[in-house]
C-alpha cells in the first residue's frame, strides 16, 4: 500500500517520504524535516515496531505539528469503532481503508497550502490561506479538536 499512497500524494502535488518504522517515525517528527510535512499517512501496526500510536503522540505532544494531517489507513481501524475513536483521541484527524478517500484528503490538503490569502488559522497560525482554504483547513484540521476560546472569526 506504500507505493498506492505515495502515488495518491504524487499526484496531489506533494513529495512523498516512505518511512517503514516507528522510531524512524518519530525521529523524523522531532527533526526539521517536520516542518515540511503536510500530512502523516500510517498504518494501524502489528508491532511495538510498525505501530501508529507512538507517532500520533508524539504530534499531539509537540504543538508545531498541529498543522500535519495524520491519516491512518487502516481496515481494522476503520470498521472497528473503538479502535477508530481511539485513533482519534490520539490525534489522527481521518481514519480509513479506502485509498481514493486518502487521496481526496490530500488533494484537499495540497489546495490549501498553495492557496494564495491574506488569512491565517486562527487555531495553528497557518498563514497565507484563501478564505475558501481557511473554511477547508478549519474543517479538516480541527474539526476533531474541542472548540478554542477566545479566537476570534478572520
Amino acid at each position: 500500500r506504500m507505493s498506492s499512497v505515495a502515488a495518491l500524494a504524487e499526484a496531489a502535488g506533494m513529495q512523498c517520504a516512505m518511512i517503514s518504522s516507528t522510531a524512524e517515525l518519530v525521529a523524523r517528527l522531532r527533526s526539521q524535516d517536520s516542518e515540511r510535512c503536510a500530512s502523516m499517512i500510517v498504518a494501524l501496526g502489528t508491532s511495538k515496531e510498525d505501530s501508529c500510536w507512538p507517532a500520533l503522540a508524539e504530534l499531539q505532544a509537540a504543538p508545531p505539528h498541529k498543522q500535519i494531517f495524520p491519516i491512518v489507513l487502516s481496515r481494522t481501524a476503520a470498521q472497528d469503532v473503538q479502535t477508530r475513536l481511539k485513533c482519534f483521541d490520539t490525534g489522527a484527524k481521518m481514519v480509513t481503508d479506502c485509498l481514493p478517500a486518502v487521496g481526496e484528503a490530500l488533494s484537499k490538503i495540497a489546495g490549501c497550502l498553495t492557496s494564495q490569502g491574506q488569512f491565517a488559522c486562527p487555531v495553528c497560525a497557518l498563514p497565507g490561506l484563501s478564505e475558501e482554504a481557511l473554511r477547508t483547513h478549519m474543517f479538516l484540521h480541527h474539526s476533531t479538536e474541542p472548540n478554542p476560546e477566545n479566537i476570534a472569526c478572520p
